[in-house]
């Protein structure tokens, strides 16, 4: 962690709340129900997404009594009351910069709010939130604008994801929709098992091509909202009618920004599989869908009629 000044902070643009009250009037919020463990994969993941942008964090340790010192430092093992006492934390240095997410003042400070030993305040730019200290393993979360798409990643499909997929898949079935990407539900996910194993294309075959499928995580309701198919090339049928990512958000998660957030994190993916230029196909009359294409920089190419259906082609440069 690096020290800064009042200053810097104020500059900085970060979400900044002397009062809760105030802030609760002020801002859009909820409370995080998160263990220790979970708290912290939240704010590492928080700082990974941000990127270049800065992340901040409050730390009153200078500002406490000597016996409060020694009470917070004994919770600690040595080499974390090292890093606490290289610090030189002074009654005046309360803002410090999160330089990565594997920063140890980052896995301290977390620790010690979960503990409810000593609170910190975690400041991120982008996106614009601020996650006040533990209330009961209840973290109160500020949002600056974004507030329904800020904590959303992609991830792949395990275990430990069973139950979201399920309680997602419940849903859209109920809802009596034909859920999309057709990739989800190419296999029956009650069989969990076989499901996993299946659910990615690792060589293609039979019209097929070599996929990767993500799920939309939102990590401040803890459930998945949508999943995108990324497919790893085309073939003459998804170069007319599918292009290169499928994706779709659940029927209670849509028109909130979730679909254009998930297509932004569908294309760092395809940047990762070295995809320069994105196919995206929707139907002429899906407006909503042909929005978040453009939104995320796609230019339409042409429209094609399909089986009676006018298909809009558009293309996004990588």
């Amino acid at each position: 962690m690096k020290k800064i000044t009042m200053e810097q902070m104020e500059q900085s643009g970060s979400l900044m709340i002397s009062d809760i009250r105030k802030g609760l009037e002020a801002y859009p919020h909820e409370l995080l129900n998160r263990s220790a463990d979970e708290y912290m994969e939240l704010l590492k993941e928080l700082v990974t997404q941000s990127r270049d942008n800065p992340c901040y964090v409050d730390f009153y340790f200078g500002r406490l009594s000597e016996g409060e010192k020694e009470a917070v430092l004994s919770h600690l093992s040595e080499e974390n009351q090292a890093y606490v006492l290289g610090l030189k934390a002074g009654p005046d240095d309360l803002y410090y910069q999160l330089e990565s997410a594997d920063d140890p003042g980052l896995a301290i400070l977390a620790d010690l709010s979960a503990r409810e030993l000593l609170f910190s305040t975690f400041y991120f730019t982008e996106p614009r939130l601020t996650i006040w200290g533990n209330y009961g393993l209840k973290y109160p979360v500020f949002y600056g604008e974004g507030r329904k798409t800020a904590l959303i990643k992609l991830v792949r499909l395990e275990e430990k994801y069973r139950h979201h997929l399920e309680e997602m898949m419940d849903e859209w079935t109920a809802s009596g929709e034909s859920i999309i990407p057709y990739a989800v539900r190419r296999h029956d996910y009650h069989d969990f098992s076989f499901y996993l194993d299946n659910l990615e294309i690792k060589e293609g075959t039979d019209g097929f091509v070599p996929d990767s499928i993500f799920f939309a995580l939102d990590m401040a309701a803890d459930r998945f909202v949508g999943a995108v198919n990324i497919r790893h090339r085309l073939n003459d049928v998804l170069l007319q009618s599918a292009g290169h990512i499928g994706d779709g958000v659940r029927p209670a998660a849509r028109n909130q920004g979730i679909g254009t957030k998930m297509l932004a994190l569908a294309l760092d993916e395809c940047r990762k599989l070295k995809i320069p230029r994105v196919l995206m196909v929707c139907n002429k009359d899906n407006e909503p869908s042909a929005k978040v294409i453009r939104r995320n920089g796609g230019v339409l190419e042409n429209e094609i009629e399909l089986d009676g259906v006018v298909k809009q082609r558009y293309w996004i440069e990588l």
